[in-house]
């Protein structure tokens, strides 16, 4: 698979009023959870990327894309494959059985 970068956004039109003003970012950051542990359950590598941009790199990404005014930047998705010399920690794990009671 080639890298790609996905810009997530969401459509505030949805939404009823300022109350729900930050919903968007909610809706986005649950959708982006479950596709990042998608991506890791088909074997790619992905990191996510916040868009708390400055006003000049968020413009020049709206206008690449063509962005209408309603959709707000939740954040960006890089998405590729793992190197073939990545190395990661592997973290000692308790069996559920030790550190798990169960209360009837």
């Amino acid at each position: 698979m080639p890298p790609m970068l996905v810009v997530l956004t969401v459509d505030n039109r949805v939404y009823f009023g300022p109350q729900e003003r930050n919903e968007g970012f909610v809706d986005g950051g649950i959708f982006a959870m479950a596709l990042l542990l998608a991506l890791e359950e088909q074997g790619l590598a992905s990191c996510p990327l916040n868009t708390m941009l400055r006003r000049g790199p968020e413009k020049a990404i709206r206008g690449l894309l063509k962005l209408p005014y309603w959709e707000e930047l939740v954040m960006l998705i890089s998405i590729g494959n793992y190197s073939k010399n990545a190395q990661s920690c592997v973290s000692a794990r308790f069996h559920a059985d030790a550190i798990v009671t169960v209360v009837d």
